[in-house]
């Protein structure tokens, strides 16, 4: 038998919500419940993103951005996932806010929400480094369900895997979702203007999966 810690009840709360089947109602109490949320952190958790963020307002700094995408970046080669794309996520999500909110109620710097955050074993959406593991997590296995296309993937990490599918396989036909991904792709073109943005799976930075003959998926070619 496993004994699991007791959880907090705000935490109980904003892991209680199923998006997008949660209410209007609840949906629109979202903010609030994140804000009670931090609110009732422990001191020590927060000293560490006050420090990162340069201010104890969470106005975004340079050096702030520039440790959160150090921080993408190491996270992104562990789970073998390109680091450019997973930071060109962090960077379209939260513009390297660790507090973000969005009026959804998504959270952190990949933009989790609550119920996302708590399949992803993701405890305190808020904590840099948790949120981060799990938006990278969640973009791996959206390139992995999608086979590396990236257009795909990163409309299904916007809208959800299953408006993807019910758009036959396409990019959904939402204005948000086709301006996020071309946002993306606009940036990775730009900031690598050397190799296209397409979202072939056989895009020279994208993860390409290779079956080996044990059964085990590997990914290659990240950068």
């Amino acid at each position: 038998m496993i004994l699991r810690p007791a959880i907090p009840a705000c935490l109980l709360l904003l892991s209680g919500f199923a998006w997008p089947q949660a209410s209007a109602a609840v949906r629109g109490n979202r903010p609030a419940l994140a804000r009670m949320f931090r609110e009732n952190r422990p001191g020590p958790a927060w000293a560490g993103v006050d420090s990162a963020l340069g201010s104890s307002s969470g106005r975004r700094t340079s050096a702030s951005a520039s440790a959160f995408r150090h921080l993408v970046s190491r996270i992104a080669r562990r789970h073998q996932v390109s680091p450019r794309l997973a930071r060109a996520v962090a960077r379209q999500e939260s513009d390297w806010n660790p507090r973000a909110v969005s009026s959804a109620g998504a959270m952190g710097l990949m933009q989790l929400m609550p119920g996302t955050a708590r399949d992803l074993g993701v405890r305190d959406p808020f904590d840099p480094r948790q949120n981060v593991r799990g938006g990278v997590k969640y973009l791996k296995a959206m390139l992995r369900r999608f086979h590396g296309d990236r257009r795909l993937s990163l409309a299904a990490y916007n809208a959800g895997p299953g408006a993807v599918a019910a758009a036959g396989g396409h990019v959904p036909p939402y204005p948000e979702t086709r301006a996020y991904v071309r946002a993306i792709l606009d940036h990775l073109h730009h900031t690598h203007p050397s190799r296209p943005s397409s979202a072939s799976a056989h895009h020279p930075s994208m993860p390409v999966h290779e079956s080996l003959s044990h059964g085990v998926l590997l990914f290659s070619n990240t950068d």
